[in-house]
């Protein structure tokens, strides 16, 4: 099954990341059962073929991060390199039957427990809707804390009842479980307290000049423009009385090097993608060229390259609006 995994705007990217799905899956799966059968019973020493123990159910979502209507629909959550235990997964794929599962168990506890496990629920969301949070907290979180709270006392209660964890733990265990899980939910809150993708860009492109990641250039005067070598003018932001001036390609470094930075994801995968956000927050000055509207532009004669033409009026109000993110 492949669900809705669709990038933004880009049917060349689309159909590029369609056919990738597409050929993960056929590679997976379905195409050679029994050459994996063959493999598995060589590898455990068996004289029949044993049926193929696994299936691949790839499902992706492609949110646009921008509305504050997705975020507040999901839990994301940001992984970094090291934070997985590649060695012991790895081992634990390769010897399957040495990690046990109780999802039956589970399962079994909450349908003879049903009565219990509604009353946890209710106690749940009633115990935290009355809770303090940020005043123009969305709902939806408040309420993902309620289900998740639910869960973990349903957990504790069945980890309980088998002997897994001592009674006089459990608290400990559930607070401490509460606390991360409420650390990644405000986490999400804040990031949702929306400003849309444009914005985000340029923010990103205020602090890279801010702090002197970008070097600037006042091309006012013309003379300052005709100091500068295509090399440069590729290289820096440049601003005059009424725009600032520059490249796709550099804009798109300064933005990804904010992702990282900020631990944010990255939504645009090209320079020529962020044309869409920022033509969308009126950022960009726009030029009717035949037939086409472009929303990036020469600068001058010496060079072929074309520049976003950023509204100097609309950077200067991100930039103070902006300016301590």
């Amino acid at each position: 099954m492949v669900d809705d995994i669709l990038p933004y705007d880009d049917p060349v990217w689309a159909k590029q990341q369609k056919k990738t799905v597409n050929d993960v899956i056929r590679t997976y799966g379905d195409r050679t059962p029994k050459m994996r059968s063959e493999a598995y019973a060589k590898i455990n020493n068996v004289s029949r073929y044993s049926p193929v123990r696994g299936c691949c159910l790839m499902t992706g979502e492609v949110l646009d991060l921008g509305f504050e209507s997705n975020l507040t629909r999901v839990i994301k959550l940001d992984f970094e390199r090291g934070d997985i235990d590649l060695q012991l997964l790895t081992y634990f794929q390769q010897n399957l039957l040495n990690l046990p599962t109780f999802m039956y168990g589970y399962i079994k506890f909450i349908s003879e427990n049903i009565a219990d496990v509604f009353n946890i629920i209710e106690q749940q969301f009633v115990k935290t809707r009355m809770s303090s949070f940020p005043p123009n907290m969305a709902a939806r979180f408040i309420d993902c804390i309620a289900i998740m709270s639910a869960e973990v006392s349903i957990f504790y209660s069945y980890a309980v009842t088998k002997g897994f964890v001592r009674n006089e733990d459990v608290q400990r265990y559930m607070d401490s479980d509460m606390q991360l899980i409420e650390k990644i939910i405000m986490k999400n809150y804040e990031e949702s307290r929306i400003i849309s993708p444009g914005i985000r860009i340029i923010v990103a492109l205020c602090k890279a000049m801010k702090n002197g990641k970008v070097e600037q250039c006042d091309i006012s005067e013309k003379e300052n423009l005709e100091e500068l070598d295509e090399v440069d003018m590729e290289n820096m932001a440049m601003f005059d009385s009424y725009y600032v001036y520059i490249s796709p390609d550099k804009l798109f470094d300064i933005y990804m090097n904010d992702c990282k930075e900020m631990n944010c994801a990255v939504t645009y995968k090209s320079s020529r993608e962020l044309k869409n956000p920022l033509k969308k927050d009126d950022i960009l000055l726009p030029k009717q060229e035949g037939n086409n509207t472009r929303y990036s532009h020469k600068l001058c004669s010496k060079t072929s390259k074309r520049f976003y033409w950023i509204k100097l009026d609309v950077f200067k109000r991100i930039y103070d609006e902006y300016q301590t993110i």
